[in-house]
C-alpha cells in the first residue's frame, strides 16, 4: 500500500532510504495530485486542490512491496507566485532532476485541452537535455473537446515521446501508468 513517506525542499532532507523513483510534474493544477491518487488507488494519499500553486515541496510517497517511491513535484508556471519563489522553487526542481541519481523517470503532465504550452515545451527540452527518460501524460482527456483531442493526438505523436491519455476522475489508463511505473523499476 502506499503511503505519505515525506516532503522535502531540497537536497538536505531527501529521503536517506535509497530506492528507485519516478516522479511526476506538470503545470500548475493539471492533475499531477489526482493521477498520483488514481494510480495508487489511495483517494486522499496527495493532497488535490483546485488553487493553482499548492504543492510546493516535493513530496515522495512509498510502497513497501515494490520498494520505490513515487515523487509529486510542484507544478510550474503559476502566475500569482512572487519572483523569489518562482525561483527558489525552479532551483529546487534543478537540483532535483540534476542530482537525484535514484530517479528513473520523468512523467510530464499536460492538460488534454490546452495541448503542449511553450512552458511545457521548455521543461520537456530541460528534462531531455539532462538525459533523464520523460513520458509525456495527458491529463483530463473526458474533459477535451473532439477538436482539443484531435489537435492533442497530432502533437504527442510529434513529439516523439512515449505518451499516454487518462482521466483520474474516470480511470481511464491509470492502471497503464502505473504498469509503466512498476516496469520501470523492476
Amino acid at each position: 500500500m502506499w503511503n505519505f513517506y515525506i516532503s522535502s525542499s531540497g537536497k538536505d532532507n531527501w529521503p536517506k532510504k535509497v530506492k528507485k523513483e519516478v516522479c511526476f510534474i506538470g503545470r500548475s493544477n493539471v492533475g499531477k495530485s489526482s493521477l498520483i491518487n488514481a494510480i495508487t488507488n489511495r483517494k486522499k494519499l496527495a493532497r488535490t486542490s483546485n488553487t493553482p500553486g499548492r504543492t510546493q515541496l516535493i513530496n515522495y510517497f512509498y510502497e513497501e512491496k515494490l520498494d520505490m517511491y513515487l515523487v509529486d513535484l510542484p507544478g510550474y508556471g503559476y502566475a500569482k507566485m512572487s519572483k523569489s519563489s518562482k525561483e527558489e522553487m525552479l532551483n529546487m526542481l534543478e537540483e532535483y532532476f540534476t542530482q537525484r541519481k535514484e530517479l528513473l523517470k520523468v512523467y510530464l503532465l499536460i492538460d488534454s485541452r490546452q495541448c503542449i504550452t511553450k512552458i511545457d515545451k521548455e521543461m520537456i527540452n530541460f528534462i531531455t537535455e539532462i538525459g533523464l527518460d520523460i513520458v509525456l501524460v495527458a491529463t483530463k482527456i473526458d474533459k477535451a473537446k473532439q477538436k482539443e483531442k484531435t489537435k492533442l493526438e497530432k502533437e504527442l505523436k510529434n513529439s516523439g515521446l512515449i505518451f499516454f491519455k487518462t482521466s483520474s476522475n474516470k480511470k481511464i489508463n491509470t492502471n497503464l501508468i502505473l504498469d509503466d511505473v512498476v516496469k520501470t523499476l523492476q
